[in-house]
């Protein structure tokens, strides 16, 4: 009895474990497996811009360095000494056309409408050269002035940007065109109203660029309208380094765009019911941050601006901002008995 109950007490307990084993065994080899989903592909997610023609006025952008228009030096026709300097004749000093600079008692007889040497122009004294009781003979540099009136500028220009400039009657070389000069100091920027009065009719040594001549009036705002407008401009510097904008020619029935949608080969990309299209395009004209489209686009395209990778003809797409949208497969009919 005693053997058999110790044998109840050891095999029972073990084969309850077995059997409890066996059984979890059985539910992890029995455990259905979850079904992974495939995602559908959506497209490619791309920015876009819907396209309209508009007629465009061609603005080319150029550079250009100050110089002064007028510039005389101021040298005596007599002998003498220096007996009298206006208070203006300084360096960066302002005087008006006629106004006396500087008088000479000669030494010898002279006429003495040269014993005074008066301002050929509205000016600024660029640079003195001369002192009270000095000696000087003729030839003998007083000064040197520039006008104030006008300062000019050079700007070089390709030739091919020439051709957009609006032509006009005269002469085949002078112009009268308007242009908006630009001096950025610091943080601020100073506008000008100026003219294109003609172009060289030689191409720059280097780069065979063509050369044009502007003219800016009142470039040291002498004739402000307030002397607190005077006081919080600048003057257009000589020797400055400035930027230019011409208004040239008007393109009519253009698709503007931006200047990194055009793609290699002159392409573009349009989104077109859920698909990539690529258009090759006829450009009218390229400046830096535009271009402008003659053929090839119609109204309301969606022009694709974003970058994207794998770029093909037929390649699903969806615009950044609509709802993505899944082709469900259409349900088999019902059929009637």
């Amino acid at each position: 009895m005693k053997s058999t109950s110790l044998y109840i007490k050891i095999i029972v307990p073990i084969l309850l474990l077995g059997i409890g084993a066996g059984g979890f065994f059985m539910m992890v080899l029995t455990k259905p497996k979850a079904e992974r989903k495939k995602k559908p592909f959506l497209g490619a997610l791309v920015e876009v811009l819907p396209v309209q023609q508009v007629n465009r006025q061609i603005v080319i952008e150029t550079h250009g360095t100050v110089r002064a228009k007028e510039q005389v030096t101021l040298t005596p026709q007599i002998s003498g000494v220096v007996n009298w300097i206006s208070p203006s004749f300084v360096d960066g000093g302002f005087f008006r056309k006629g106004e006396a600079l500087i008088t000479l008692n000669p030494t010898t007889n002279a006429n003495l409408d040269y014993t005074v040497l008066k301002a050929p122009f509205n000016g600024v004294v660029q640079a003195k050269g001369v002192d009270m009781g000095q000696y000087v003979t003729p030839g003998f540099t007083l000064g040197t002035l520039i006008g104030s009136d006008q300062v000019q500028i050079r700007s070089d220009l390709p030739l091919r940007e020439m051709a957009w400039l609006p032509s006009q009657a005269g002469s085949p070389n002078q112009l009268q065109l308007p242009a908006a000069v630009q001096l950025t100091y610091g943080h601020r920027q100073q506008m000008w109203d100026g003219t294109v009065v003609r172009h060289l009719l030689e191409l720059t040594p280097k780069g065979l660029m063509a050369q044009l001549l502007l003219e800016v009036e009142d470039p040291f705002h002498l004739n402000a309208p307030s002397a607190e407008e005077a006081a919080n401009s600048i003057p257009l510097f000589i020797g400055s380094f400035v930027d230019i904008s011409i208004p040239a020619q008007t393109l009519r029935s253009v698709f503007v765009i931006p200047a990194h949608a055009l793609r290699e080969q002159d392409t573009v990309w349009v989104a077109k019911e859920g698909k990539l299209e690529i258009r090759p395009v006829e450009v009218a004209y390229i400046d830096k941050d535009e271009v402008f489209i003659s053929k090839g686009l119609n109204d309301g395209d969606q022009l694709i601006t974003s970058p994207l990778k794998g770029a093909a003809p037929g390649l699903k797409v969806r615009i950044e901002g609509e709802a993505a949208t899944v082709n469900k497969p259409e349900s088999a009919p019902v059929k009637e008995s």
